[in-house]
């Protein structure tokens, strides 16, 4: 079930308050990492699908799942939350279709799942923000328009300081967040069977020191070596995969999913 708390807006203030950390001495901007997105399963597990079609049946039809992974470069210790930047684009088209208006207000909306549980397919790559008892972590997401024919999802990823994680170095993968997207509206709302292009452009890692202050935040992204960033659904091809840009905005619906 969804839930939308004071719990939620806390966590976004959470997030916010370390996109402008202070100076602290003697620390060192990491290298960053990369990222990965897949359908249905972790990026490297058999499972995991690089293109889907969907089925587009309103009754009894599939549920597709969008996987997020990650690698950092060099290991990081007492990390507590991460902002990551999904931009959906519709190269053949010049507007958002309505099955993918999932804004307050669309036509579809509220039909993004997010998932605070490990994914399907994802045994090697522990869940880096919300492992253990959920109640430690906030799972939230946001979506905007980036232009006429493209939407941002903004996933916003909080553990707490008191149960930060330490992050080791690649080869080690971490999952990240788990987008699921249901059939159920495609009766009424069209365009589900428009070709996409998903691309995870881009995250910051926040974490803290032994005095739980905020360190420097890390970037990772699709521009890293190695990132397999990019999935497509119905047809999407990879001139989709070119980096957006991604344009700031106030939270217009902050929703949670728990399992």
């Amino acid at each position: 079930m969804r839930h939308r708390t004071w719990a939620a807006f806390a966590a976004v203030v959470f997030v916010l308050a370390f996109a402008a950390p202070r100076a602290h001495a003697g620390a060192t901007v990491a290298t960053g990492g990369p990222t990965y997105l897949s359908w249905s399963a972790c990026s490297g597990d058999p499972r995991a699908l690089g293109s889907v079609m969907f089925d587009c049946e309103a009754e009894g039809g599939a549920i597709y799942t969008l996987v997020g992974s990650f690698s950092v470069a060099v290991p990081q210790p007492r990390v507590v939350s991460m902002s990551a930047d999904v931009v959906i684009t519709f190269p053949t088209l010049l507007e958002v279709p309505e099955f993918w208006n999932t804004r307050l207000g669309g036509c579809n909306d509220s039909a993004l799942l997010l998932g605070k549980g490990l994914s399907v397919g994802c045994d090697g790559s522990p869940n880096a923000f919300c492992y253990g008892d959920s109640n430690d972590c906030d799972a939230l997401y946001a979506t905007t328009l980036v232009g006429p024919n493209a939407i941002n999802v903004e996933v916003s990823l909080t553990h707490y300081p008191f149960a930060s994680v330490n992050l080791e170095a690649a080869p080690q993968r971490y999952f990240a967040f788990a987008l699921s997207l249901p059939m159920s509206n495609s009766d009424h709302c069209s365009g589900c069977a428009s070709s996409a292009v998903a691309l995870w452009t881009n995250a910051t890692i926040y974490a803290v020191d032994e005095f739980d202050e905020p360190l420097p935040p890390i970037s990772i992204g699709s521009s890293f070596p190695g990132a397999l960033s990019c999935a497509n659904v119905n047809g999407g091809t990879a001139i989709g995969c070119e980096s957006v840009g991604v344009r700031r905005s106030t939270w217009g619906r902050l929703k949670a999913m728990y399992r």
